[in-house]
């Protein structure tokens, strides 16, 4: 309920003692208190994403975010968007999430989260 499909499958095989390329989430919680911030209302409203993607990015959790990167941006990260209902039993998101590639700085990080 706090993550992604792909995000929580992945947490699952780290667990497991498999090799996993370094991440972090967002969870929906964070989601929402951008939500709230940007006063997008619900999400099925007209214009939510808009309104998502209008708003800044919270300076506590860009900085939560690069701190929990345990490599520097100039790594070049890849942000993902991912859906908590994401290839479930009851619904397929194939080619219709986004991603950004090349991220190296923290203006291109919070650029790429509102992109996503």
């Amino acid at each position: 309920a706090l993550a992604g499909g792909k995000a929580s499958r992945l947490a699952r095989v780290r667990a497991a003692g498999h090799t996993v390329p370094a991440g972090v989430v967002i969870t929906t919680s964070a989601l929402l208190e951008h939500a709230a911030r940007a006063g997008a209302g619900d999400a099925r409203a007209p214009g939510f994403a808009d309104a998502l993607r209008a708003c800044p990015v919270d300076d506590d959790l860009l900085d939560a975010l690069v701190a929990a990167l345990d490599a520097p941006l100039a790594a070049r990260w890849i942000v993902r968007s991912s859906g908590v209902g994401e290839d479930g039993a009851r619904a397929s998101f194939a080619g219709q999430l986004d991603s950004v590639a090349d991220v190296t700085t923290r203006a291109a990080l919070a650029e790429a989260i509102v992109t996503v």
